[in-house]
């Protein structure tokens, strides 16, 4: 299934933990700031300091409801940054793989012309060629292991940020280009 960044998005709001555990957080903050505020006038004759646990009530929301706005801020970030980042890691291998294409192309001409050379060609090919070719052949399929163990990484890492089963398959970002500005 290929996926948009903003349905990304909304599965990290819906699935991630931390942002679940500071919305608990907040709601029991909430209620116990309602207990402290609906106690009778009559207690703050008995706990005189009962004004100051009410603004510190007031004040412990505040910092809940930061605390759940950070989370929000810090699983978009993270999402955004991931989703991106398996964008790039599938350019890196299309454009290793054409790379790898060409070397192949070129591979199979020098050995065409190794085998059968031409007296007159103006091409100046030797085994040195041939030998040359091999190693950047063997360095592209280097870089192209490297770019699809990367993607996978990445990939791993975006479902992680969005809250969901790292076993899960069937999922990829549904763009192949990073945004241009």
């Amino acid at each position: 299934k290929k996926l948009t960044l903003g349905e990304c998005l909304a599965i990290a709001e819906v699935n991630h933990p931390s942002l679940r555990m500071a919305e608990a957080s907040l709601s029991q903050t909430v209620k116990g700031a309602d207990a402290i505020r609906n106690l009778p006038k009559i207690a703050e004759w008995v706990k005189p300091e009962l004004p100051v646990r009410r603004m510190q009530a007031a004040n412990g929301i505040s910092a809940a409801e930061a605390a759940v706005a950070k989370a929000h801020q810090e699983i978009r970030y993270d999402v955004c940054r991931l989703y991106y980042t398996v964008v790039y890691a599938r350019q890196q291998e299309f454009i290793v793989n054409e790379i790898t294409e060409q070397l192949k192309l070129y591979k199979d001409f020098v050995d065409k012309f190794l085998a059968k050379p031409e007296p007159n060609s103006p091409l100046k090919i030797t085994a040195a060629t041939a030998k040359q070719i091999n190693i950047f052949l063997a360095k592209a399929n280097d870089k192209l292991e490297m770019a699809r163990a990367g993607q996978a990484k990445a990939i791993a890492a975006l479902k992680q940020a969005m809250g969901v089963d790292p076993a899960m398959k069937d999922f990829e970002p549904k763009d192949t280009a990073l945004p241009i500005r």
